[in-house]
């Protein structure tokens, strides 16, 4: 916790240097422990309901939250490890990078909806471990147009019945389809080829959009028994993507 607080006390030292603060005491609780990260993230959380630690600035010093911020920069994008106002298209806060890495690259869309309260402490290792910025941006731009498209009115009423719920197993969708475009894996993102990728997704958005949504409605009918799914009440629908195995099998492309 004193690491967490060392700068934010040495902000406040460099913007007053005109106040003497050799006089002053800082109230510290201290705990021996080893360099267990589990250890510590422990103690950090038994003591959270006391004195709230923002787990997302916790882990924001981090070396792969630094190797992040500096990859989007060279890709023409802003990463914001910690809490910021400022939102545009090219600016990606690191809240939102998990969420959608969370959806679409572990194929956890259920989790990213439901526990996003825990990105940065219960499932960070298994969010961030073997990211690099050009994975992170791409499963950034698939969540957000899948965010944007559920906004829109479907005259298939199949469709529009799904809709409304199923933005985050969508984006799971289409980040396998385009894996299986280009023939690889994940990890074969890179800077290298990021912009065949990128330019690839912007041309053909519509059309991934659109498979990605018919082939859940499959899915659907099959769950449901159902040759139509539009009078399914809303609480049904969105039971489903809870499911972790109806999700297993829906990504199953």
């Amino acid at each position: 916790m004193l690491l967490y607080f060392l700068p934010f006390i040495h902000q406040v030292l460099k913007d007053t240097i005109d106040i003497d603060f050799s006089d002053t005491t800082v109230l510290l609780r201290l705990y021996a422990v080893g360099t267990d990260e589990s250890v510590i993230e422990g103690i950090t959380r038994a003591t959270n309901s006391q004195n709230p630690v923002d787990f997302r600035d916790l882990k924001s010093n981090d070396e792969i939250q630094r190797l992040l911020e500096q990859g989007a920069k060279d890709l023409g994008y802003v990463y914001k490890r910690k809490k910021d106002n400022q939102t545009n298209t090219e600016t990606i806060p690191s809240s939102v990078a998990a969420e959608a890495v969370f959806a679409v690259w572990r194929k956890k869309p259920h989790l990213a909806k439901y526990k996003k309260g825990e990105f940065f402490n219960v499932y960070y290792n298994e969010i961030f471990d073997n990211l690099n910025a050009a994975q992170m941006i791409i499963a950034v731009l698939i969540f957000r147009m899948c965010d944007s498209y559920r906004r829109k009115y479907s005259f298939d009423q199949d469709i529009q019945a799904h809709r409304r719920y199923s933005h985050y197993i969508i984006a799971a969708i289409v980040g396998v389809n385009l894996l299986k475009h280009f023939s690889i894996n994940v990890q074969k993102i890179t800077h290298i080829n990021f912009a065949e990728i990128k330019n690839y997704f912007d041309a053909n958005r519509d059309d991934l959009y659109y498979d990605a949504e018919q082939h859940l409605v499959k899915h659907l009918r099959r769950y449901f028994a159902e040759e139509s799914l539009e009078d399914l009440d809303g609480r049904s629908m969105a039971a489903a993507f809870r499911r972790f195995d109806f999700v297993e099998k829906v990504l199953k492309i």
